[in-house]
């Protein structure tokens, strides 16, 4: 199962789902973490993970997000083709594939294949191998000799053109193949494209390096988890959540995807939503959510003032 999972704004920013209370929406995206490739997960285990009753759970189900497979709670989640594409070549099929297709038989799944492992070598007439087909001009891809004695230093169009080679291509160009690969057109690559990019690589970046200075729990999983939040955040956000569990006493993941998960549930998208926020929970509780120190050393503490001030 991937370690990434996505979710459409389009099904968790409906009316129908935010008028869910907030623990049936926490359990809705611990579910969709949770879920294999063909949208099926373990409800029950996920349930005592996240430490949430089976009442929300119900509710997901009579709200048409969820549906039950079997009396061990093992169930489908009826949106996941809209949160996810899964390409063909890296999905694996589900455990509960069979008992999915009896409990849904029109459904529609993805079918897996072998990724392409390039191009076999063929034997020609005198025994000997070629690392590349011959075109129908008698010429070779890859610099190998064809019939006319003609070599290739790059391979060759249709109009005998050449095309550019990987190791003539420039860094947009490697962007471009970049993007092709995740099945968008060349016709619809630009340099916004390349530099939107560009720009997701430098935010992770950012939030990994304050991520390992800021939690003791820095493992490999913990932080590309945590870069997957910028998927619903702006970095700023969610560099502030790690900023804030810098300051207590044991700062962890745990912690953050706490605060980050009830952001989250209560649709705190900016900076300016989390200063109304932490007003209201002042003013209803009479009490600090932050524990502050103002000897910190770090100076996180000033950092995180400074982006709520800006």
């Amino acid at each position: 199962m991937a370690n990434r999972r996505m979710f459409s704004k389009k099904i968790c920013r409906s009316a129908k789902f935010l008028k869910m209370p907030g623990e049936a929406q926490r359990l809705y995206f611990h579910l969709g973490l949770d879920t294999d490739d063909d949208g099926v997960v373990e409800a029950y285990s996920v349930m005592q993970a996240a430490g949430v009753n089976e009442e929300y759970f119900n509710l997901l189900v009579e709200k048409g997000y969820v549906k039950v497979l079997n009396e061990d709670l093992v169930s489908y989640m009826t949106d996941w083709r809209e949160h996810n594409v899964i390409r063909a070549d890296r999905k694996v099929d589900s455990i509960y594939k069979d008992l999915l297709l009896k409990a849904i038989p029109g459904i529609k799944l993805v079918e897996p294949r072998k990724r392409a492992s390039g191009k076999k070598k063929k034997s020609s007439s005198d025994g000997q191998t070629n690392d590349s087909q011959k075109s129908d001009n008698g010429q070779t891809d890859d610099g190998q000799i064809a019939d006319n004695g003609q070599t290739n230093g790059s391979q060759m169009s249709d109009n005998g053109q050449h095309k550019i080679s990987k190791d003539n291509l420039s860094k947009d160009n490697l962007e471009k193949e970049k993007l092709k690969k995740e099945n968008i057109g060349e016709n619809n690559i630009s340099q916004d494209n390349i530099n939107e990019i560009q720009n997701i690589d430098k935010d992770s970046i950012k939030i990994k390096t304050i991520f390992e200075t800021s939690l003791e729990d820095a493992t490999e999983e913990n932080i590309t988890e945590c870069i997957n939040y910028l998927n619903y955040f702006p970095t700023e956000l969610v560099e502030y959540a790690l900023i804030r569990t810098a300051m207590i006493k044991n700062p962890t993941w745990q912690y953050t995807k706490k605060i980050l998960n009830s952001w989250l549930a209560k649709g705190i998208d900016t900076l300016q939503k989390v200063r109304q926020d932490d007003k209201e929970f002042k003013k209803n509780n009479n009490a600090n959510e932050i524990e502050s120190n103002s000897n910190d050393p770090s100076g996180f503490k000033r950092k995180g003032e400074e982006l709520l001030n800006d």
